[in-house]
């Protein structure tokens, strides 16, 4: 389950929108930053992929897990910056275009043992 609990009411330009159209306003700008709560249990152990835009925070606030973090955005080729480009045949790129090698996949375990190499942000 996840829940946004803060959004910050200050706009700025969005540096990676959907859409290359100068007509499309929809996502040229974006929220400075958004607090998204996600609440993980043995019963609904798995979050959800997704790929980030902007710079993330993450905070543990109890309990411990693994986590794992392919990270796309240094493997994008310089026309893609990011691994952006739009959907293929509107303007973006294929896969085979869109990334220059394979990414680089990063586990860690996050929990209260710091000592042990646990993370408490990330």
């Amino acid at each position: 389950m996840e829940q946004e609990t803060d959004r910050d009411p200050l706009i700025i330009p969005n540096p990676l929108p959907k859409s290359s159209s100068p007509s499309s306003q929809a996502d040229s700008t974006r929220n400075a930053s958004t607090t998204i709560h996600y609440l993980l249990t043995p019963s609904s152990p798995l979050g959800t992929w997704h790929r980030n835009k902007a710079r993330i925070i993450h905070t543990l606030h109890r309990g411990r897990g693994r986590y794992a973090i392919i990270h796309a955005d240094e493997v994008a080729s310089e026309e893609c910056v990011g691994g952006y480009g739009g959907d293929e045949g509107v303007g973006g790129f294929s896969e085979e275009k869109r990334w220059v090698k394979k990414a680089r996949i990063e586990v860690f375990t996050v929990g209260q043992d710091v000592v042990k190499g646990e993370k408490l942000q990330w």
